[in-house]
C-alpha cells in the first residue's frame, strides 16, 4: 500500500509499536499530527482512524497516507460511537489538553474503546529534569524565551504538564482503564536532544544534518529505564468492562 513504510518509528512511536497488539480490527490514533506515527500503527490494523485539531497537519497526512481516515476532532469530543475501537494510541497528547479537559479526554477515549481493548498512552513524566522541558520555556522562563526567540512570551502560554505514574494511574482508573504495563525512561539526554534540535532547526532548517544523530539519541534515551527520576512515561492500559 502507498502509505506503508519500512523504517521503524522513533522513540515513543517505536515503544508504542512494540506494545500494540500484533493485529487489531479497528485502531484510533488520537492527536496524530501529520501521521508520522499513524502510518506505522496502521500496519497492525484492518482499519485505522486518526484525529487531530490541526487542519493543516491533517491535510498533509491525507495526502501522504490515503489508507488512513483522518478527521478533525479534539480528544475531548471524539466523533465515534461507543466501543468503536480495539486499540487506541495517544502519544504525548494529554499534556497539551487544557487542565479542565484532560479527564474529559480520557473519558472520551474510554467511551470509544471496547471492553478489553488496549490504550497506549505517553506523557512527559514528572522526574528529575522536568524543568528542562523546552516546551515550557515560554511558560516558565519568559525572559529567556524573549532572548532566544526575539518574541515576547504570551501571558496565556499553557503549561506542558508532566505526570507521575501514580497520578496517571488514578486518572486512567477513573476513566475505566487498568494499567497493565508502564515504562519510565530518559533522564537529561532526551530534553537535551530536543533543545539541540530546536536550535539546529532555527540555524539550518527542519532538514538539518544533525537530525539522524539526535533521533538515534532519543531512541536510546527512550529505551533506557530510569524509574521515578525519568523524563518520559508510557503506559499500556486495558479498558475494563462497564459496571
Amino acid at each position: 500500500m502507498p502509505w506503508e513504510c519500512s523504517a521503524p518509528p522513533r522513540d515513543r512511536g517505536r515503544w508504542a509499536w512494540r506494545w500494540l497488539p500484533p493485529h487489531v480490527d479497528r485502531l484510533l490514533d488520537v492527536g496524530c499530527a501529520s501521521g508520522y506515527f499513524t502510518v506505522h500503527f496502521a500496519r497492525r490494523a484492518n482499519q485505522t482512524w486518526a484525529v487531530d485539531v490541526n487542519e493543516m497537519d491533517l491535510a498533509a497526512a491525507r495526502r501522504a497516507y490515503p489508507g488512513v481516515c483522518f478527521q478533525v476532532a479534539s480528544a475531548a469530543a471524539l466523533p465515534f460511537p461507543p466501543a468503536s475501537f480495539d486499540a487506541v494510541t495517544m502519544l504525548d497528547v494529554l499534556e497539551h489538553v487544557p487542565d479542565a479537559s484532560h479527564e474529559a479526554a480520557l473519558a472520551e477515549v474510554s467511551r470509544v474503546t471496547r471492553p478489553g481493548g488496549a490504550l497506549i498512552l505517553s506523557v512527559p513524566h514528572r522526574g528529575l529534569f522536568t524543568i528542562a522541558d523546552p516546551d515550557n520555556l515560554e511558560y516558565r522562563f519568559p525572559g529567556l524565551y524573549r532572548r532566544l526567540t526575539g518574541t515576547v512570551a504570551s501571558p496565556d502560554a499553557p503549561e506542558h504538564r508532566h505526570y507521575t505514574l501514580a497520578q496517571l494511574t488514578r486518572l486512567l482508573a477513573r476513566a475505566g482503564f487498568q494499567v497493565e504495563r508502564a515504562h519510565r525512561s530518559s533522564l537529561v539526554l532526551y530534553p537535551l536532544a530536543l533543545w539541540i534540535d530546536a536550535a539546529a532547526v532555527r540555524l539550518w532548517g527542519p532538514d538539518h544534518r544533525l537530525g539522524g544523530l539526535l533521533g538515534r539519541l532519543r531512541d536510546v534515551s527512550y529505551a533506557t529505564p530510569c524509574g521515578p527520576l525519568a523524563y518520559n512515561l508510557m503506559i499500556r492500559a486495558v479498558r475494563q468492562p462497564d459496571g
